[in-house]
């Protein structure tokens, strides 16, 4: 199978914990996990319940995964791994992440929002609070309320508005209905 060319927006931060704009907190941390539940305990008490952001770091098993987030609360949240459905488990990869409190302002001297929109198995736009020249997008299922292998795709990125949707995959069988699920979401002035 061939896949044409992506666009992928990134974000990085030290490990640690920092404040990153009156009184708001970030914190960038590492864990282990395969396809089980694994609990994350953050090494700072957020004051609202923060977004947080994950990646697979390392490659130890050949299939296609995906970083599913459930339980997300001030004190912490669970992570886990799906690849295709019809591979099962997976071996363990190390996960990286950047848990942040939810804002619209700004990070450091850059305009900035974070925020929480539904999204399913259709395209839902999410409208930006400002306008961006250039901007950078990051974004996250907050939840698994649906237990099929599913990723997260964007479309038709603006300096006003990005389209998002849940896509299951389809190794298993046909069907690509998904929930809807919490996607928390970033964008800042590159």
């Amino acid at each position: 199978m061939v896949q044409t060319e992506e666009t992928a927006s990134h974000v990085t931060i030290d490990a640690g914990v920092h404040e990153v704009e009156n009184g708001r907190y970030a914190e960038a941390g590492r864990t282990v996990t395969d396809h089980r539940w694994q609990s994350v305990s953050f090494d700072h008490g957020f004051d609202i319940t923060p977004l947080v952001f994950c990646q697979a770091e390392t490659v130890q098993g050949g299939q296609a995964i995906v970083t599913r987030v459930r339980s997300v609360s001030r004190s912490g949240f669970d992570v886990r791994l799906q690849e295709s459905e019809r591979f099962g488990g997976h071996k363990t990869e190390s996960i990286g992440y950047i848990a942040i409190e939810p804002a619209t302002n700004a990070i450091g001297k850059r305009p900035a929002e974070l925020g929480v929109v539904a999204v399913d198995d259709g395209w839902t736009t999410v409208n930006f609070d400002r306008s961006y020249e250039q901007p950078v997008f990051v974004a996250c299922m907050q939840t698994t309320i649906g237990g099929n292998t599913v990723g997260l795709r964007r479309m038709n990125l603006t300096g006003k508005s990005v389209a998002l949707m849940a896509e299951e995959e389809t190794s298993r069988d046909s069907e690509t209905a998904h929930v809807s699920e919490q996607v928390g979401y970033l964008v800042f002035e590159e």
